[in-house]
């Protein structure tokens, strides 16, 4: 969730940013993915607080009895809680009907405000979301299964009938709406395109290596 916030701040134009070789060059969100991902709640506005559900799980976000971690998200009535990788603390909006009534930062510990909020950005707590699959997640599931079906044709092979299973599995997670653990093994899928942090550089970039050899030498690793 902190790399979704650095790429979220890079989309932003924040003028510095540190990064390793290997996180430059892993591959990333698309940077359009993420900027039509992410929105934002203004104190007052008209949003139903359904939508902003629907968004949340479309976003990778977990539902969770409370609150804890980065990327999870718990409704009560009118009152959701969701921790945004854009912020450094989980947020509480309170809906009267489908008007923000108020929001703010509240404690992990002990679940009581902290600070009040006129505004706050939700970024997607996940870089891969089955969701953006053309037809969604369903569409994905059946796609898995039947990739299943076509490596699960080859028998004589060990490795073969163990990835089959694994794609059963993951499209039976995503047939029940179930979150998959390793979603980034079908970011070519979803996104059909390889994009890394070096997308995110604007063209007159200043890029300064420190230690050039030994640079070189990681993005070789």
């Amino acid at each position: 969730q902190k790399r979704i916030g650095a790429l979220y701040a890079l989309l932003s134009g924040a003028p510095v940013v540190v990064v390793t070789a290997a996180g430059l060059l892993l591959r990333a969100i698309p940077p359009e993915a993420l900027r039509r991902t992410a929105f934002t709640i203004e104190d007052g506005a008209q949003l139903p607080p359904e939508d902003v559900e629907d968004a949340l799980l479309r976003g990778g976000y977990t539902r969770s009895g409370q609150v804890e971690g980065a990327g999870q998200f718990t409704r009560r009535g009118g009152i959701l809680d969701f921790f945004s990788p854009a912020h450094d603390a989980p947020v509480r909006v309170e809906f009267w009907g489908d008007e923000v009534n108020s929001m703010g930062f509240f404690d992990i510990a002990s679940q009581r405000r902290t600070e009040t909020l006129s505004s706050c950005i939700v970024l997607p707590a996940a870089e891969t979301l089955p969701s953006y699959y053309k037809g969604g997640a369903s569409a994905l599931s059946e796609r898995l299964g039947a990739l299943a079906d076509r490596v699960g044709r080859r028998k004589d092979s060990a490795l073969a009938e163990k990835l089959a299973a694994s794609l059963r599995e993951d499209a039976e997670k995503l047939a029940n709406y179930a979150e998959i653990g390793s979603a980034d093994r079908y970011a070519n899928l979803i996104y059909g395109e390889t994009k890394t942090v070096l997308d995110y550089l604007p063209e007159d970039a200043v890029v300064v290596m420190d230690q050039p050899s030994r640079t070189a030498e990681r993005v070789r690793e």
